[in-house]
């Protein structure tokens, strides 16, 4: 298999082994419910600027906006919002969470 899923409470982690996939048949698979979207890009050492791109556009159509995280050791300019690990993807749900309830 190309991806890995996990789910934790509320949020889809997606881990990509393969940049060519489509990511609308793979979540139309993913049997559950989800509130917070994690891409993990971690397997890769260069990703197009295109095909980030379409990662970040899909996952703000899949999720809300501020509920789309790609995880990335790779830079990226300004309009591409990747941070560096899935616990700081958790933290950042945990800050949303709690700003919500205020």
């Amino acid at each position: 298999m190309n991806y890995s899923f996990n789910i934790k409470s509320n949020t889809l982690i997606l881990k990509l082994y393969d940049l060519d996939l489509n990511l609308n048949d793979i979540i139309k698979n993913i049997p559950f419910k989800f509130d917070y979207f994690i891409l993990d890009l971690l397997e890769f050492n260069r990703i197009s600027d295109i095909i980030m791109e379409n990662f970040i556009k899909f996952g703000n159509i899949t999720v809300s906006k501020e509920s789309f995280f790609a995880i990335s050791k790779l830079s990226f300019n300004e309009k591409f919002p990747v941070i560096p690990s899935v616990k700081e993807a958790f933290d950042l749900i945990e800050l949303e969470e709690i700003q919500k309830k205020l």
